[in-house]
């Protein structure tokens, strides 16, 4: 019985973080830290489709640059003879950025069309409705408006394109 005693107490002694009831019974307890870090939700939308008018090819043999900026103004500049139809306004496209005001963001953006034919396409970002480039207002929304330009020729195919303005925005 004495080296049955001893042994138990050799237990109870290699554990010293442990509590053992000497009857059986009894409770034991631990502790644990724990965290949790709760975020505002940040959301990007379009607001506004990017919309050209029609617009005639150039049929004197010179290229030309048109380009919608992100106020919706239109312009056609070069040696060629593209003519806008009167058929529909252009429209610049919006978008809206919300979160936690002060947050800092970077935009990517991208566009491209259905079809070939069009050259050198690219997104135009414009400044902000309000506030910073970058940096959401103690509003925590931000607004912005988008506008595109691309190069037609003699050569670009007669016909409809349609085609997607991607906008990206990375925060910390």
């Amino acid at each position: 019985m004495a080296a049955f005693s001893v042994m138990t107490a050799m237990v109870l002694s290699s554990a010293p973080s442990a509590r053992a009831a000497t009857y059986g019974h009894g409770v034991l307890t631990a502790t644990a830290t724990a965290s949790v870090t709760v975020l505002a939700p940040r959301t990007l939308g379009a607001g506004q489709a990017l919309a050209f008018p029609a617009l005639s090819r150039p049929a004197n043999g010179g290229g030309n640059t048109v380009t919608l900026d992100p106020g919706g103004a239109m312009s056609v500049a070069g040696p060629g003879d593209t003519a806008l139809s009167g058929e529909r306004s252009a429209v610049s496209g919006a978008f809206r950025i919300v979160g936690p005001a002060d947050t800092v963001y970077a935009l990517t953006q991208t566009l491209s069309f259905d079809r070939p034919g069009l050259r050198d396409v690219r997104a135009i970002a414009g400044p902000p409705a309000a506030g910073a480039p970058g940096l959401l207002p103690a509003s925590g929304a931000q607004d912005l408006r988008y506008g595109a330009t691309f190069k037609v020729d003699a050569a670009t195919p007669a016909g409809r394109y349609a085609g997607t303005l991607w906008i990206v925005a990375s925060y910390n």
